[in-house]
């Protein structure tokens, strides 16, 4: 066996460094910080090639981590400046060929998503339900079949955004269920929307 040989099977078997998303994880109890995992868990998981987020923060460096294993994109909207939303401008350069990061108001931003399809879609951006209601009536028809909408803030007590969430989606078929912490992370499972494509696993490619 060649060195090359070696350190291409070294690459293969050496688990990427998420101490950052660990140490985040464990940085409070509140807010996103107890989702990072589990977000970069549906990522991995799901092996997402395609992921749309509404509100920039630590999240994207989670959703970008995940997405470096499996080879997918992502595609961020937020009205602030990259450094505004706490990312280094630095992130840029790091994942200039897996990352879109689009600045302004997703009712005057959100129409460039209009021939694109999403597996994984997290909303974490405006916290004003009306807004909400649109942004995700805008977004919804875009995910795959199969794919995932996330949803943070909807077990806040003043943000009504589970009430916006299940308006949202009237007519689509779909699986729900909402963590009940860090403010509430609604996970919906999109069942309809086959004319976009189906997310599909490796084990379930591989299945007979």
């Amino acid at each position: 066996m060649s060195v090359t040989d070696v350190y291409d099977t070294l690459d293969r078997y050496m688990q990427p460094d998420i101490s950052r998303i660990v140490d985040a994880h464990h940085g409070s109890s509140s807010g996103f910080s107890r989702h990072y995992l589990t977000l970069y868990s549906i990522i991995l998981g799901i092996e997402a090639k395609s992921v749309l987020e509404v509100g920039a923060g630590f999240s994207t460096q989670t959703i970008l981590a995940a997405l470096k294993e499996t080879g997918g994109k992502l595609m961020t909207f937020d009205m602030r400046d990259l450094k505004g939303t706490g990312n280094p401008e630095s992130l840029r350069t790091e994942f200039a060929n897996a990352w879109t990061y689009v600045q302004g108001d997703t009712r005057n931003t959100l129409h460039t998503i209009e021939k694109m399809t999403f597996d994984v879609i997290l909303h974490d951006g405006s916290h004003e339900w009306r807004v909400v209601l649109k942004d995700l009536r805008k977004i919804l028809p875009h995910i795959k079949q199969n794919g995932l909408l996330l949803v943070h803030d909807t077990e806040h007590p003043a943000f009504r955004l589970k009430f916006a969430t299940r308006l949202a989606l009237i007519g689509y078929r779909h699986e729900i269920v909402t963590l009940p912490y860090g403010y509430g992370l609604t996970i919906v499972r999109i069942l309809g929307n086959k004319r976009n494509g189906s997310v599909r696993t490796t084990w379930e490619k591989n299945r007979k």
